[in-house]
């Protein structure tokens, strides 16, 4: 259905990864009969503008994904008080003392989750100006008016990580809840990832090279093991949720130290090339 209405020859979404997915991995995915998609993630609108209108000059019939971050929580039973939140800053200070920072550098209000930092008004605002085909969501869920003003050009994608979520994004009126295909696409030239993410990638990985934790994101994520995910994983009952706890660790990942990043893997991480093609990647999903 998705594939017909927005005429796509090859029946791949490539997920919006925030860092990855570049225009030239939009556009390169869109030229093969794909839909590529963009992830706004946490960035500056500025930044945003400029990258929609790049891939807007690549893909000129704007038949591409672009994503957002909802700053509200979906269903969840994840203890955000604000003790939590210290308990959780105390676990990572030797992480920020090897990378020489102070502290999180966020307001009091945001450790305790009662506010965030955002820029979803921003970038919904880009969404209406830009009128891509399909504009998606993730982490929470976006007002029902809201969803209602963005089908007026464009098909609204919610993601889920459980039956709970999808029914609510169900009740919200998404037009579909959609699987992505993400890791596939992380080592290719074209993705923003860094080259240490791209070298993890790829049959010499082991069944110990991963883990699935909620440590890093408040959700079930599968990483590539490093210091981080180890000082944190046995932590678990801390990771609040995603939003909230992405803007604590920002300092960290900002520093792009292999040791400190999130590093996201999909099941099939062995599978994959720090080396491929995107014409290669789709060619071995349809097939």
């Amino acid at each position: 259905m998705l594939r017909q209405l927005l005429g796509l020859r090859v029946p791949v979404i490539q997920a919006p990864m925030y860092g990855v997915s570049t225009p030239a991995l939009v556009a390169e995915v869109a030229k093969h009969g794909a839909l590529g998609s963009y992830g706004a993630g946490v960035l500056p609108p500025a930044d945003v503008r400029k990258d929609l209108t790049e891939i807007v000059r690549l893909v000129p019939d704007k038949r591409f994904n672009f994503n957002v971050f909802v700053e509200t929580s979906m269903p969840s039973a994840v203890n955000d008080s604000a003790s939590n939140w210290d308990a959780y800053d105390r676990l990572l200070q030797p992480v920020r003392a090897a990378l020489h920072l102070e502290g999180p550098t966020v307001s009091p209000e945001v450790g305790s989750g009662t506010a965030t930092t955002s820029f979803l008004d921003e970038h919904l605002a880009l969404a209406q100006e830009f009128r891509p085909s399909v504009v998606s969501f993730c982490f929470g869920v976006l007002d029902r008016a809201v969803i209602r003003d963005l089908q007026a050009f464009s098909l609204v994608v919610g993601t889920a990580t459980s039956v709970e979520e999808a029914q609510v994004l169900v009740d919200a009126g998404v037009d579909a809840i959609v699987a992505q295909v993400g890791t596939a696409f992380v080592g290719t030239p074209e993705s923003g990832a860094p080259a240490v993410w791209k070298a993890a990638l790829g049959p010499q990985a082991t069944s110990q090279s991963t883990t699935v934790t909620r440590g890093l994101t408040g959700r079930p994520a599968r990483m590539f093991r490093n210091a981080l995910v180890e000082v944190l994983q046995p932590y678990e009952e801390l990771a609040a949720s995603s939003p909230r706890q992405r803007h604590r660790m920002r300092d960290i990942f900002q520093r792009k130290q292999a040791q400190y990043m999130a590093l996201l893997a999909g099941q099939s991480h062995r599978m994959c090339d720090a080396h491929t093609t995107v014409e290669a990647v789709l060619r071995r999903l349809v097939e």
